[in-house]
């Protein structure tokens, strides 16, 4: 999970099951009611969110991370839009098509950011031109 900043909101760390497990180590039954950003781990391990998948789970291989973040900013703030995973990696790859991963949110009909551009330019030209 990603922790956030309280006075501003911006994402400042992440408590997954290591924190959480490491917390119950050093502390035991302690950890219990300790805040997580005395737990938490202070980077947030981001991907682009236009990355291909294979670089985004070679990424997640090489940093020594099950999950990345996929970040928003907006209104001065950055926060997590959404996340990979590990179980997101065996997911795809056990998938016989795209309906077994629909609750993954895949259904939705996705243009590239590229290639929304590039159909956008395209239509202001033809509309320009009359073609």
């Amino acid at each position: 999970m990603i922790i956030l900043d309280k006075d501003e909101g911006h994402a400042v760390g992440v408590v997954s099951q290591k924190e959480l497990v490491n917390a119950f180590i050093n502390y035991g039954e302690n950890a219990r009611s300790m805040p997580a950003e005395d737990i938490m781990t202070p980077e947030v391990p981001t991907v682009p969110p236009d990355i291909p998948l294979e670089a985004a789970f070679q990424l997640m291989q090489d940093r020594g991370v099950r999950t990345v973040f996929l970040m928003h900013h907006a209104g001065g703030v950055t926060y997590s839009a959404a996340y990979l995973s590990y179980t997101h990696a065996l997911r795809f790859l056990q998938a016989a098509s795209d309906e077994d991963l629909a609750d993954l949110g895949i259904r939705a009909g996705r243009v590239s950011p590229i290639d929304a551009f590039i159909q956008k330019r395209d239509a202001a030209r033809r509309s320009r031109t009359g073609r």
